[in-house]
C-alpha cells in the first residue's frame, strides 16, 4: 500500500509493503528530502535510469535483505520549492516569501510522526530516520536532538551547515550554496556562534552531548565547488576522534559516485537492511 496524505497541512507520503499485510506495529524507517516524489521519480535526474525507491526496496524484499518495516516520506519544503525547513525550528515566519505550513522537528515528533503510526499501525518506539542532501541534514539535527528516541539514524550526503564557511559575516568572500542569509527563517538571521552550536550535530559530538545510537554516515565523491563531502568528512573526523563508529562500511559510497540519484538508489541498497535489522532486533 502506497498512499498520500497529510498532517497539519504536511504532506507525506506512506508506503507499508504488501510482503507485510498482516504484521501489526511495524517499525518505520523515515526518508527526508524536499519532496516525497523525489523517491520515486525514475527521471529526477539524468542518472537514474528507470529505477526509483519503491522498487529498491521491493527488490531487498524479494531477495530477503530487509526485515520488516513501513517507510514514511515527509515534505520538508515549500509548495513550489523555493524554501526548505530543514531545521530545529523556524523562527523568523514574517521573512519567509510563502505562507506554506512548514515542518518542524515538534511538529515531526508531537504530530505528524505519532499521527502516521496511529492511523497505519506502525510502532512509535521502533523509528529510524534518514535521508539525502539537505534530508540528510534533517535526519541528523533530528537525531541528536533527540538522541533517545530513534533506533538509527543515516545520512547520504548530508548539507551538514558549518558556521565559517556559510556565514557571510564571518566569511564575506564563501561560495556556500547554503549561506545562513538564504535561510534567515531558520535562525532569524545569520545565528550567533552559541545558537548555531545548540543544533549543530559535529558540537554535539565533540562535546559528548548525547550522541544518537548506531549512526550511518556515507556521502559521493563529488568535488563540485559545493560538494557535500567535505561537511561529511568533517562529521566523520569528529565521529574518530570519539571512537564513535560509523556502520557504513565505507565514508564515501564509491570512488566514481556524485550528488545523483542513482547514488541515492544505491545508498538505499545498502542503509535499509541496516535500519531494518536493527528496528527488528
Amino acid at each position: 500500500m502506497i498512499e498520500r496524505n497529510s498532517c497539519n497541512d504536511i504532506e507525506y507520503v506512506i508506503y507499508r509493503p504488501e510482503q507485510y499485510a498482516d504484521i501489526k506495529k511495524l517499525p518505520v524507517v523515515v526518508l527526508f528530502r524536499a519532496k516525497p516524489e523525489e523517491w520515486f521519480q525514475a527521471r529526477q535526474d539524468s542518472s537514474r535510469g528507470k529505477r526509483n525507491a519503491y522498487l529498491v526496496i521491493s527488490d531487498l524484499i524479494s531477495k530477503g535483505f530487509v526485515k520488516p518495516a513501513a517507510y514514511l516520506f515527509p515534505t520538508t519544503c515549500s509548495d513550489d520549492e523555493s524554501e526548505f525547513y530543514f531545521c530545529d525550528d523556524v523562527r523568523a515566519t514574517d521573512k519567509m516569501k510563502s505562507n506554506d505550513v512548514f515542518m518542524t522537528r515538534e511538529l515531526f515528533e508531537n504530530h505528524l510522526l505519532p499521527t502516521v503510526c496511529e492511523q497505519y499501525d506502525l510502532d512509535v518506539t521502533k523509528v529510524s530516520l534518514d535521508g539525502f542532501s539537505l534530508g540528510g541534514y534533517t535526519s541528523l539535527v533530528y537525531s541528536f536532538l533527540s538522541p533517545d528516541k530513534y533506533l538509527s539514524t543515516g545520512s547520504f550526503d548530508g548539507a551538514i551547515l558549518d558556521y565559517s564557511f556559510d556565514n557571510i559575516e564571518v566569511n564575506p568572500e564563501t561560495s556556500s550554496d547554503l549561506r545562513f542569509d538564504f535561510f534567515p527563517y531558520i535562525f532569524d538571521g545569520v545565528p550567533s556562534l552559541t545558537e548555531f552550536e545548540k543544533i549543530d550535530p559535529i558540537n554535539k559530538i565533540k562535546t559528548d552531548q548525547g550522541i544518537p545510537k548506531n549512526l550511518f554516515i556515507s556521502c559521493s565523491n563529488s568535488n563540485a565547488e559545493n560538494s557535500n563531502k567535505p561537511r561529511v568528512l568533517r562529521l566523520k573526523a569528529a565521529m574518530e576522534e570519539k571512537e564513535i563508529t560509523n556502520h557504513a562500511e565505507s565514508t564515501i559510497i564509491d570512488p566514481n559516485s556524485s550528488h545523483e540519484w542513482f547514488w541515492v538508489d544505491e545508498y538505499l541498497y545498502r542503509c535499509l537492511p541496516f535500519h531494518t535489522h536493527i528496528l527488528n532486533a
